[in-house]
């Protein structure tokens, strides 16, 4: 029998420490790391949303060579299909919201070796940028 005194046995006892969680600290930093992987894309994609939403103006050939003349493109994508596609500097006092981006259907026979010496020339002049992709083959 027992007396009043003795300890009360093992599975009764108070533990004298809460239970430890497996991992402890790890498990924590991969939690964060999973948010900051997951914050990541998101900005990545409302990056690409951006860029592909952005509205896309259709002009003529006149426009484009009144445009490089004025030193008001800031990037020049040229497709040897001949479609030219690029951004236009913004003019001063003009709204927020105006398309900025633009195409323009070239003909494919006309981009030669001198059309693209002379477009690389003038839009680099006003401090753009130009690329010239070639079709995949």
């Amino acid at each position: 029998m027992s007396d009043g005194n003795s300890p009360p046995p093992k599975d009764q006892q108070p533990p004298s420490q809460p239970p430890q969680r497996p991992g402890g600290p790890v498990k924590m930093s991969r939690n964060l790391v999973s948010w900051l992987v997951l914050l990541g894309l998101a900005m990545l994609l409302v990056a690409l949303l951006n860029n592909t939403l952005m509205p896309t103006e259709e002009i003529t050939i006149s426009e484009f060579h009144s445009l490089i003349d004025a030193d008001r493109v800031r990037s020049l994508r040229i497709k040897e299909d001949g479609m030219i596609e690029g951004t236009r500097k913004p003019v001063e006092g003009e709204e927020a919201a105006a398309t900025l981006q633009f195409k323009v259907n070239y003909p494919k026979e006309a981009i030669d070796k001198k059309f693209l010496d002379e477009m690389v020339e003038a839009v680099r002049k006003g401090g753009g940028d130009v690329k010239y992709e070639k079709q995949n083959q």
